[in-house]
């Protein structure tokens, strides 16, 4: 049946199926046309309308078509509706408030190619989509943008809360210059707003707040202020004075009580007016362009929100301690990149971590102790999830070692029950301390482990032989009874043949070395018969092995020198596994593997 010869009914929950608001799942509408009228034709739009660009230029000439659109040649009236007339209490309203506060970057949904092709199938469907709310309750603005159109989104979004993306390209100049009339034009409807994004430089950032100090934003939820370093050019990188506020300055007149996450970029924090935030946050997310010795702020601010349940710090050379971090009883998400972390004696610790779930140090990990006291960190840490130790270098007290090298204490102390992902770099200096973990702790749930080397050059990483050999008698007692994904930059062979002998339900083996796993390996995951009668294979899950091998050629270490017959072994006798897979595989005994090698 053509599309203009459907139902009305059928039309109107087949367009939802096809074009959900751009925050549900379509799966989750409940159709009250049966199921099987809809699910033909539910497939067929989805395939029709693949594709999904902004195209503003579009909608204007969409609306310049009255007999599809059906708009007024005169919107006036409608753009001058008061925004404040709204009655943001109201049950439908409050219930969407919490979808908005992890509001992305994307194009509002009205300026896809897909929604203005379905709103030229037919009149009702274009009367179906400017009606419905929850398709124009987001807001995108720069300087391209025309107000009255924006007006015209506004007045269609009714009573819906409202989501806007403010841009301001520092590029371009006359993004300055437009700046303040596009402030001025959506000051009366700051009180709806629930999510507001300024993308734009500090200095403009600072501006646009100006304008909008006497306004309230009692619905704002998040807040996200300025832009990632590295869309900067360097002139405005090394001007981070004229993004400083005065020192009286006032958010949004300070009605922010619902204010949950704060992000920003760029943004100075002498005289931050961090007083005008409500104490109930939860997310903090800061990037700094350059140092500046914000301990001692950051140390107070961290203090004055108690309910914080997330902080992102990005600092380079700046520095943070733990122990002032970890007094927070909520805290569930814990990134800190950049930076240097301070792990004081355990003495000084809280006496709670027990809600977080996340911790990502991408930092220099200063430790008032030996590499056993950050050990003692993981067992006051019952609650976490995740865990990444990237780019991590180490400093620790010279002293410690009285001269001697300093050997970890390898002894079990417990149960990590809910840790599932782990994602390390094995560095050059305390190269023993994530197998130390992961030798210490039950992993009962871990289901993905990420294992990479500290350099990006081969002659200065570690040799996985050398890694090998100082850890080897750990090895065995390794046990993974839930990993299901291995990336690992060390291809040694018994490395190699530890995990796969610990992780029994192994489906994919990904690495990157200069070498390649031997003959350990190869006996390993062939089959092999028990007693004439039952054929066994490890890791009967497996179905992906990728390698990647690297240049070797400025390799200084002698351990190496015998990697490119290792990776031609290997590469010669790789096709003896996977056909010796697929013949396991037709018996029922384990599944097909596919191996693939990365150039």
């Amino acid at each position: 049946m053509p599309y203009q010869s459907l139902p009305l009914e059928i039309k109107s929950e087949v367009l939802r199926l096809v074009l959900p608001t751009s925050r549900n799942d379509p799966r989750e509408w409940q159709a009250s046309v049966p199921a099987s009228e809809i699910e033909p034709y539910w497939f067929e739009f989805r395939e029709y309308f693949s594709s999904e660009e902004d195209s503003e230029d579009d909608a204007s000439e969409d609306r310049s078509s009255p007999s599809i659109t059906g708009e007024p040649g005169d919107n006036s009236a409608e753009v001058a509706e008061s925004p404040n007339s709204s009655d943001s209490s109201s049950d439908s309203t409050q219930g969407q408030i919490e979808e908005y506060s992890d509001h992305e970057d994307t194009a509002p949904i009205y300026t896809s190619e897909l929604f203005l092709n379905l709103r030229l199938v037919c009149a009702e469907w274009n009367e179906i989509l400017t009606q419905d709310p929850r398709y124009w309750n987001e807001l995108h603005i720069d300087a391209d943008t025309s107000l009255s159109f924006t007006g015209l989104v506004i007045t269609r979004s009714k009573n819906q809360p409202l989501a806007i993306d403010f841009a301001a390209d520092p590029d371009e100049l006359d993004d300055a210059a437009w700046l303040e009339p596009g402030c001025r034009f959506l000051q009366p409807y700051l009180s709806r707003c629930v999510v507001l994004a300024l993308w734009m430089t500090p200095q403009l950032v600072r501006r646009a707040l100006s304008f909008w100090t006497e306004s309230s934003a009692p619905l704002l939820q998040g807040l996200m202020l300025g832009i990632p370093a590295e869309d900067l050019d360097s002139e405005a990188l090394q001007r981070p004075e004229a993004a400083t506020f005065p020192h009286d300055f006032i958010l949004f007149s300070g009605n922010m009580p619902r204010l949950r996450k704060l992000i920003s970029a760029g943004l100075s924090l002498r005289n931050f007016p961090y007083g005008s935030l409500p104490h109930s946050l939860i997310k903090l997310d800061q990037e700094f362009y350059q140092y500046e010795p914000y301990q001692q702020i950051i140390k107070e601010m961290i203090s004055s929100y108690k309910d914080l349940e997330e902080i992102h710090l990005t600092w380079t050379g700046g520095s943070v301690d733990l122990s002032s971090v970890f007094c927070l009883t909520e805290l569930r998400r814990l990134e800190l990149f950049g930076m240097q972390v301070v792990l004081g004696e355990k003495k000084s610790w809280p006496l709670s971590f027990s809600k977080l779930t996340d911790l990502c140090l991408d930092s220099v990990i200063q430790l008032e102790g030996t590499p056993d006291l950050f050990l003692d960190l993981f067992e006051e840490l019952p609650a976490l999830e995740m865990l990444g130790l990237s780019a991590v270098r180490w400093e620790i007290n010279p002293e410690v070692f009285e001269g001697r090298p300093y050997q970890i204490e390898w002894r079990k102390r417990g149960s990590l029950q809910r840790l599932r992902r782990i994602s390390c770099n094995v560095d050059n200096i305390n190269p023993g301390f994530i197998f130390a973990l992961l030798h210490s702790f039950e992993l009962p749930s871990l289901f993905e482990l990420n294992l990479s080397d500290n350099s990006a050059r081969p002659f200065e990483r570690m040799p996985g032989r050398l890694l090998s050999t100082l850890i080897e008698d750990h090895l065995k007692d390794l046990t993974f009874p839930e990993l299901k994904f291995l990336f690992i930059h060390f291809l040694e062979d018994d490395l190699i043949s530890a995990f796969l002998h610990a992780s029994p339900k192994l489906e994919v083996l990904s690495g990157a070395d200069i070498g390649a796993p031997g003959r350990r390996f190869f006996n390993d995951l062939l089959s092999y018969v028990d007693f004439d009668i039952e054929r066994h294979v490890l890791c009967p899950n497996l179905t992906e092995i990728a390698f990647m091998f690297r240049d070797a050629k400025d390799i200084r270490f002698r351990e190496h020198e015998d990697h490119s017959e290792a990776v031609k072994f290997f590469k010669e006798n790789i096709s003896q596994i996977v056909e010796d897979r697929e013949q396991c595989a037709q018996l029922g005994i384990c599944k097909r593997l596919r191996y693939s090698e990365a150039s």
